[in-house]
């Protein structure tokens, strides 16, 4: 069944494809901001509305229900290479690796 949300990517023309919501930025503001940077549209409003299309993410950012990782990102079928920055916490506050995405 076709999905009334259009794609939050840039240019994403699927409409048949499972939605998935936002992060939370209360609860997962790294995250949140990743998925911004990745997506490719920097015309976003109405936070609450906002969703992207299941392909735009791999199998691994999924459980065997169709149901996203809370560290999933989108990664895949973006409008184009995107540079997005994934924090970790490891033993430090933070640390941060680069990661370029393509199609």
């Amino acid at each position: 069944m076709p999905s009334h949300h259009k794609c939050a990517v840039k240019d994403c023309q699927d409409r048949i494809s499972v939605r998935h919501r936002f992060p939370n930025p209360g609860k997962f503001i790294t995250v949140f901001r990743q998925w911004i940077n990745c997506i490719g549209n920097e015309a976003i409003s109405h936070l609450e509305q906002l969703q992207v299309c299941h392909a735009h993410f791999t199998e691994d950012d999924t459980y065997t229900n169709n149901r996203l990782k809370k560290t999933s990102v989108p990664s895949v079928n973006l409008p184009e290479p995107q540079i997005c920055q994934m924090s970790k916490q490891i033993g430090h506050p933070s640390s941060s690796a680069m990661l370029q995405y393509s199609q």
